[in-house]
């Protein structure tokens, strides 16, 4: 679990560099405690709770699925994930049986 969220406060510092935010900045925005966030930038705090987490990501313009990934900055990735979010999970599913079978008629070819 350490690896995950690892992971989440590499890429939290990512996103708020590329939106050129500081902490407190985002934490104004998220009405979340600096103390909250700094902590956790600074490995003081292992994890965030959900709630402060997307309020955070709400602000940085993201979502958890982005910053789980190996590049929180793609634009392209992160307007996928969003479409994914509000989708129902019928819908998820065949959209993933369409890219799955795109992808297999790709690699006969």
């Amino acid at each position: 679990m350490d690896n995950i969220w690892e992971k989440r406060r590499a890429n939290l510092g990512a996103l708020m560099g590329s939106k050129r935010m500081k902490a407190a900045q985002v934490c104004q925005a998220a009405k979340v405690s600096p103390n909250t966030l700094g902590k956790f930038m600074r490995g003081e705090s292992k994890t965030l709770s959900q709630k402060s987490l997307e309020a955070i990501l709400a602000v940085l313009g993201s979502n958890l699925m982005a910053i789980d990934s190996n590049n929180p900055l793609s634009n392209t990735k992160t307007e996928l994930f969003k479409l994914i979010e509000g989708m129902s999970e019928e819908e998820a599913m065949r959209e993933l049986e369409r890219i799955s079978s795109s992808a297999a008629d790709r690699s006969a070819s």
